[in-house]
């Protein structure tokens, strides 16, 4: 009747500073297979009937290696010297980008001919991996940085209709809607 999963797993990237390379990713789900239920199953209606809520963290390191330290150009100046000529400023805090995900949905089927699915989404990424614009006086345009919030909120139904069932037809019919609202936080 009852379903549990839990996970947890850690992620090391190269491409963050020191002190900033690991990550810790944990996840859980829950659900409840309500038609196990004596009273659901006396009702004769639904062939499945679940309940189900998760929880989770992913980290995100879709960004270029060594952003974190200080680049530097070589070029040739007068009389063939070389001059080094700084191009990017280091980031010693720079690290993993979060999304921490909430969901509870349903699952329901019934008359042996129609499945619903409904569910509810909740997502917030943080410490965004964005190139942050620097004052001009630095000598630099922008810096790799962990920046900024955004949630992205939603609903979702998807029904599925078994239409004919024959021996040598079966006709079917889906039908799917979603709704999101995206907010920068």
């Amino acid at each position: 009747r009852y379903l549990f999963t839990f996970t947890a797993r850690a992620d090391g990237a190269s491409k963050f500073a020191e002190g900033h390379r690991w990550g810790f990713f944990p996840s859980g789900a829950v659900s409840w297979k309500m038609e196990e239920e004596p009273w659901i199953r006396s009702l004769g209606f639904f062939d499945q009937l679940k309940l189900r809520a998760s929880y989770g963290e992913t980290g995100n390191s879709s960004i270029g290696s060594y952003l974190y330290l200080d680049s530097y150009s070589f070029a040739s100046k007068y009389h063939n010297k070389v001059t080094a000529i700084p191009v990017r400023k280091a980031n010693p805090y720079l690290g993993w980008e979060t999304a921490n995900m909430t969901g509870v949905g349903l699952d329901a089927s019934f008359l042996g001919r129609i499945d619903l699915t409904l569910d509810f989404y909740n997502i917030i990424n943080s410490e965004l991996l964005l190139n942050v614009p620097l004052s001009p006086s630095t000598g630099f345009f922008d810096q790799t940085a962990n920046a900024g919030k955004v949630r992205n909120r939603g609903f979702e139904i998807a029904l599925n209709t078994t239409n004919v069932k024959t021996r040598d037809v079966t006709w079917t019919t889906g039908f799917n809607i979603g709704f999101n609202r995206n907010r920068v936080l």
